[in-house]
């Protein structure tokens, strides 16, 4: 079980990982994609006798790190870190694995502040601040292990500086482990808790921005419009036509290849659709997936119950909710949202899942009464 620090490093409240991010550059980057743990400068290793400043990218790497480009002096020799090709440094995440867009915002904080008797309502706030106890400041970067946060832009309300306690939701919890230790975290984010975070590599997706998402437009557009299937509502299925289709892989889902005919080999054109979809509403997503790769019979017995599969298993896809429901290739798109090689889409699936624990949480507490009680001691946070 994770022990977090027992020092006062800071965390989002909501998913759980700490502010103090740090990155690695590659020696073509710019020197603003290089920063430390407090969010400026860049990363390093102390020049000490018998230590090269390039162990960290390990015994595996195809030659020595790049040549250092940077040198800074706090009480001391700090000479700039580059990754190479195979680093393995845990100080920072490695710009050969994660690119600065990417990682765009990883440092951010916004704070919930609960409200004054002073306060009043601004030409941007949001719809839930003005019905909410609390409101929300402007964005800043930051310091992971000093307090207060400062340096918020815009400045609402007239909030400038806000000292952080924790989350209403995590005092209603008890005890730090309570709060923390035993919250269903991801396993890879608890492991990451040491005397700080640590940058595993290949956790990297743990700091990958999960709304702004390099590459999930073209993910969308990549999927072929949808064409019109043959569709039974009777206890048979399947189209007249010669060859079997059962060996074609969901890649070969074209246009042209969807608008072939069907074949009426294999069990799915024997068995009724409704039971069909009964059955789909059973399996996981990873089970459909593998069903419809080997049959396209399969795919267009359940096309039209795949859109709600979409919208049910994939909530956080919410892109998904304005794409036109006769065009988009529903199919397509569920393969694709299981493909996690977008590191801000299994980041948001992950923060999704604890967020909507943490809801969960607090409709408990509303029903048992210790919401109330919390709010009628609202002063001790």
């Amino acid at each position: 079980m994770a022990t977090y620090p027992p020092y006062r490093e800071l965390f989002c409240q909501l998913c759980g990982v700490s502010f103090g991010m740090a990155r690695i550059r590659r020696p073509d980057e710019p020197f603003e994609a290089a920063w430390d743990t407090q969010g400026h400068d860049f990363c390093y290793k102390p020049s000490r006798a018998g230590e090269d400043p390039c162990d960290a990218c390990g015994p595996q790497a195809p030659s020595r790190c790049p040549s250092q480009s940077r040198v800074a002096y706090h009480g001391g020799l700090e000479v700039e870190h580059l990754a190479g090709p195979n680093c393995r440094s845990t100080h920072a995440y490695s710009g050969q694995r994660i690119s600065l867009e990417e990682m765009k915002g990883c440092r951010s904080v916004q704070c919930l502040v609960r409200k004054r008797p002073w306060w009043k309502p601004e030409g941007d706030d949001q719809e839930f601040e003005g019905k909410a106890n609390v409101f929300l400041t402007g964005i800043g970067d930051s310091p992971f292990d000093t307090e207060p946060f400062e340096n918020f832009q815009p400045v609402r309300h007239g909030v400038e500086v806000v000292q952080v306690t924790h989350a209403p939701w995590g005092l209603l919890e008890g005890t730090w482990a309570e709060v923390h230790d035993e919250f269903p975290r991801d396993l890879e984010v608890k492991s990451a808790y040491s005397s700080g975070w640590t940058h595993y590599p290949g956790t990297e997706w743990l700091v990958a921005n999960p709304i702004q998402i390099p590459g999930l437009s073209a993910m969308l557009a990549s999927c072929p419009p949808n064409v019109e299937m043959v569709n039974s509502s009777s206890s048979g299925y399947g189209t007249a036509g010669g060859g079997s289709e059962e060996t074609k892989s969901a890649d070969d889902l074209t246009p042209s290849a969807a608008a072939a005919p069907s074949t009426t080999s294999g069990p799915f054109p024997h068995i009724p659709v409704e039971l069909v979809h009964m059955i789909v509403r059973c399996c996981p997503p990873e089970d459909i997936i593998h069903l419809g790769r080997v049959s396209r019979a399969f795919r267009e017995m359940i096309s039209m119950l795949i859109r709600g599969l979409v919208l049910q298993d994939l909530p956080w896809l919410w892109e998904a909710h304005d794409l036109p429901v006769e065009e988009a290739n529903w199919w397509c798109l569920y393969q694709l949202a299981f493909n996690f090689k977008l590191k801000g889409l299994r980041n948001r699936k992950r923060i999704w899942g604890e967020v909507s624990e943490i809801v969960r949480r607090i409709g408990k507490s509303r029903a048992e009464g210790a919401l109330e009680r919390f709010e009628r001691n609202r002063d001790e946070w």
